[in-house]
């Protein structure tokens, strides 16, 4: 798999955001830019970031807050499937 991550100076920077939040950002940012919107379970995003799900979960709930992504729990699968749009 071709994993990668882009994170804006102005995330990078901010002291106030644990740098696990940084890394699902950036990945999130290279999957939405490549596919507008996703499929992805918490586990596998803990995956591609190299971070624990728990950490995950707390990145997403942090990048919501901040209106950076929007995501959806799948109404299938409410425990592990996200559906993860770009804020527009």
């Amino acid at each position: 798999m071709n994993t990668g991550a882009v994170i804006p100076a102005e995330i990078l920077s901010r002291t106030d955001l644990p740098i696990y939040v940084k890394l699902v950002y950036g990945r999130m940012s290279v999957l939405l830019e490549r596919h507008g919107s996703l499929v992805l379970t918490t586990e596998e995003l803990a995956n591609q970031c190299g971070i624990t799900p728990r950490q995950a979960a707390k990145s997403l709930r942090y990048l919501v807050m901040l209106e950076l992504i929007r995501f959806h729990r799948s109404l299938d699968d409410r425990r592990l499937i996200h559906v993860f749009q770009k804020m527009k």
